[in-house]
């Protein structure tokens, strides 16, 4: 299982004050993979549905300029950051399942195409 999904599995059953650390995490792997959101504009429905703020549009060129702004603003203000925790678990639980379950049948089909190749390469291997 790769890091990233692990992190967010653990972040799902973590405890409060686990969530506090992981918190920075599951915020990298949501803004930065290009697994949630394609798009840097994608980002900014999340930012504002989601997290409820609205940042202006030079933050949405980059999305590492987005997610320290992000950071900063969650971890200055407690009240912000009780609400992103649950504002994360609702959306990457949601998210993960329907993602992580359309990855796995990709990744079977990546492994199929190069074990075709390998016994086209090498008729007399085995794997």
């Amino acid at each position: 299982m790769p890091i990233k999904e692990d992190a967010i599995e653990k972040f799902n059953i973590a405890s409060d004050t686990e969530k506090n650390s992981l918190l920075p995490a599951v915020l990298a792997i949501v803004i930065f993979t290009k697994k949630y959101f394609k798009s840097n504009k994608e980002l900014k429905k999340f930012t504002s549905n989601i997290l409820k703020i609205n940042y202006k549009n030079y933050l949405f060129l980059s999305r590492t300029a987005l997610y320290a702004r992000i950071v900063k603003d969650f971890y200055i203000d407690i009240e912000k950051q009780e609400f992103l925790k649950t504002q994360l678990v609702a959306f990457v639980g949601k998210k993960s399942t329907s993602v992580s379950s359309h990855h796995k049948k990709k990744k079977s089909s990546q492994n199929d195409v190069i074990a075709a190749w390998r016994k086209v390469i090498n008729p007399d291997d085995q794997k």
